[in-house]
């Protein structure tokens, strides 16, 4: 799990090459860059694709194709 050194402020996809998805459960709903994610969202990246999500103190994440990881709480993300 990683979290974020200030409380108060956002997850943010930084930057995307491909498709990124959020996962519910009505499906899968394409992000955008500069989505914010609030908590308790699973996001995946698709085949050959990539993102760099961006945490409220300013590290980043970087997803590979076919990863996901999920926000447990508006400033902290858990990977898989």
């Amino acid at each position: 799990q990683i979290m974020t050194r200030e409380s108060g402020g956002e997850v943010r996809v930084a930057s995307v090459d491909g498709t990124i998805y959020q996962v519910a459960q009505d499906g899968p709903s394409e992000l955008d860059r500069g989505a914010v994610l609030t908590g308790g969202e699973r996001i995946r990246t698709a085949k050959g694709s990539g993102a760099v999500i961006e945490l409220a103190d300013g590290s980043r994440v970087e997803m590979n194709e076919r990863s996901e990881i999920r926000v447990t709480a508006p400033t902290s993300v858990s990977c898989r």
